[in-house]
């Protein structure tokens, strides 16, 4: 092997040739292989003709650099990154695996040098210092320490700005790193007043009204004081003031100098303009339109203050008022309920006055055109009565009547009527009953209510001997008990039936008839015609009946369900027997079919008396063949089901091909 040393001695030097050492080379030896200082041990020689002698060497291993160089980041907008750092210069099968004793960590510095508080620091760049790794001993590398780079970024703080105005509420921040401020906030603070968009701090004051309109924290500085003018004497409300002047006024005021009024569109101010006292009419034609509005005046008082307006209220018109409209609100109502009824406002009406019935409070809007009462204990009903008012009169009343809201009785009771002896779980409905808050069920003797019984659903139990009964609900809220909705349930089935079958049958045949399931029924009691019996199925909702030789009409077959509770009535069929000739000996008709009108299928009933390949087919009007069928017969009576639910409705041709003879009868589609 190529990294295994022998030593030999002298005595080897003569081997023989088929020794297996035959050949040998003198190597040199060291010390050790890690950094640091060694000996080199030559390689020994042997001879004869020498004295040879040894002298050992010194080996110097230098250890390699290891460089270690913490990575650029960055951090996100709200936490820091982990710190990693690339490790370069490993030889040979080297790794941190096994040559790290203590693990890499890192600090974090800022450019100057000064360490960084523990969380996340604010904007700007600092460096990413690794350290704090040592190797196992010996350690054949040095290690050297590369810093990197860490940026936070940018950070912006905006502010709430509801009113859209540009300027926030320092009270209500985000942070976010995105340099657009998101929808609602702005990147101006300032704001003392963010439901007002007027008041900012951008805003020029407004003298006199009291609000700090551009947030400086003061209220109408550089303005002047407000002086305040006594109250404006004249008529408030005038009835038909045609071609009359009217006079407004106010005491001269202490210092002013002139005065200025302004008055309603439509009223002229025939003198005064600028004095303490003015003089005003009104054409017809506002008069009979009618007019509202205020009369206000200012003074001028120079320098030394302002004049605070002095306002008066008017009211002209022609007449009393027209009839109000149409009050709206609620009709029906019960104690205890409040309500709102309102009308349109009236023309030249400046007030109303409302009327409610006995036992209603009236709670608020008495003068305007909406109120809301409250329906107390009295009510039984009568009429909601309004007026518009004005300075020339009362107006005629509208009314409403209104009624205590008893409620209809629900529109049906859904569920099972008749064979319920015996059931559990069955449910019964209404559809909800409008402003009804609860229902009232009631169930007769031998059945129990299950559960809850005031909503719009109940389940009930009957036991095994229950007859018969009603069940009724009714509708409740605040005025009471509603009109009641009943139904009947019977314990014993419903008679039973449709009978579906022939009506015509051959004698000496088995016939198939059969009866829908009957809810509730636990058994079917069938009765065959004198002279046939009921051959199989009997008891249950489908029979064979086997007709005897003797023709017959006028008998019937009869089927009653039953339960533990009683019978239903009679189900009767009416069923003609007659002798059918056999194919093979008779060209006479004997092809039945039923039922006749039929939906969607139809059975075809015929006798044979030999086996024989027959055709079938189903003929419309037109002479064009819709059904055809093969049929391989045996001996007897046949019965065939033809599915014809895909044709048209109309009137068919029903034809069986036969040992070269043709039978036919009419068949009539629905």
């Amino acid at each position: 092997a190529s990294d295994v040393v022998f030593i030999i001695d002298e005595a080897d030097v003569d081997a023989p040739l088929n020794d297996t050492l035959i050949e040998y080379h003198s190597v040199n030896l060291v010390t050790g292989i890690n950094a640091g200082q060694h000996f080199i041990v030559p390689g020994a020689f042997i001879t004869a003709n020498y004295d040879v002698r040894y002298e050992v060497g010194n080996l110097t291993i230098l250890p390699d650099t290891l460089l270690v160089s913490a990575r650029d980041t960055q951090a996100t907008c709200d936490s820091l990154p982990e710190f990693v750092a690339d490790i370069t210069g490993y030889h040979y099968s080297d790794a941190d695996s096994n040559l790290v004793d203590q693990p890499l960590s890192f600090s974090l510095l800022t450019s100057s040098g000064n360490a960084v508080p523990a969380g996340y620091p604010s904007d700007g760049t600092y460096r990413i210092v690794p350290g704090g790794m040592t190797l196992n001993a010996p350690a054949d590398y040095l290690l050297v320490f590369e810093e990197g780079q860490l940026v936070i970024p940018d950070h912006f703080t905006y502010y709430a700005d509801a009113d859209g105005d540009g300027f926030g509420l320092s009270s209500d921040t985000v942070v976010t790193c995105d340099s657009l401020a998101p929808s609602g906030y702005t990147a101006v603070a300032g704001d003392c007043n963010d439901s007002n968009a007027s008041i900012n701090p951008s805003a020029s004051e407004i003298c006199n009204n009291g609000v700090d309109d551009d947030c400086d924290g003061q209220t109408d500085e550089n303005c002047l004081p407000t002086c305040t003018l006594a109250a404006i004497s004249g008529p408030a409300a005038l009835c038909n003031p045609n071609a009359q002047v009217i006079v407004y006024s106010v005491p001269p005021a202490v210092g002013a100098s002139s005065y200025t009024w302004s008055v309603p569109a439509g009223t002229t101010i025939l003198s005064g303009q600028g004095t303490s006292s003015i003089s005003v009419s009104w054409p017809y034609s506002v008069i009979h339109s009618g007019l509202t509005g205020s009369v206000c005046v200012v003074a001028n008082f120079g320098d030394t203050c302002v004049s605070a307006p002095s306002c008066m209220s008017i009211s002209v018109q022609a007449s009393t008022p027209v009839t109000p409209p149409y009050i709206s609100g609620p009709p029906r109502a019960c104690p205890g309920e409040e309500a709102t009824y309102s009308i349109a406002n009236v023309s030249r009406a400046t007030s109303y006055v409302w009327t409610p019935p006995s036992g209603v409070t009236l709670l608020s809007g008495q003068g305007s055109n909406v109120i809301t009462v409250r329906f107390e204990s009295g009510f039984t009903g009568g009429s909601m009565a309004v007026s518009g008012v004005n300075q020339c009169g009362v107006s005629p009343q509208r009314t409403k009547t209104l009624s205590l809201n008893i409620l209809s009785a629900p529109s049906s009771i859904a569920g099972f009527r008749n064979g319920v002896c015996g059931m559990s779980g069955v449910v019964y409905s209404i559809p909800a009953v409008n402003g009804a808050t609860s229902y009232l069920w009631t169930v007769p003797a031998g059945a129990s209510l299950i559960g809850a019984a005031n909503g719009t659903s109940v389940v009930v139990d009957f036991n095994g001997n229950f007859s018969s009964g009603s069940i009724s609900v009714k509708a409740l809220n605040l005025c009471g008990n509603g009109a009641t909705r009943t139904v009947t349930v019977v314990g014993r089935p419903v008679v039973a039936g449709p009978i579906s079958g022939p009506v015509s049958v051959c004698t000496g045949s088995s016939v198939q008839y059969s009866i829908p399931t009957v809810n509730g029924a636990s058994s079917y009691t069938w009765t065959a015609p004198t002279g046939a019996v009921v051959s199989s199925g009997q008891g249950t909702k489908s029979i064979t009946v086997t007709y005897g030789a003797t023709p017959f009409t006028g008998l019937r077959v009869n089927v009653s369900a039953a339960n533990a509770c009683g019978s239903s009535n009679l189900n009767l069929f009416n069923v003609v027997a007659t002798n059918c000739p056999r194919f093979g000996n008779s060209n006479s008709n004997s092809l039945h079919a039923y039922p006749n009108p039929f939906t969607d299928r139809v059975q075809v009933q015929f006798d044979a008396d030999v086996e024989s390949e027959s055709n079938l087919r189903l003929i419309n009007m037109i002479g064009e063949i819709v059904i055809s069928r093969t049929l391989q017969l045996q001996s007897g009576t046949q019965l065939i089901e033809l599915d014809a639910g895909t044709i048209p409705s109309g009137t068919y041709l029903l034809e069986l091909e036969s040992n070269q003879q043709v039978y036919r009868t009419t068949l009539v589609k629905f």
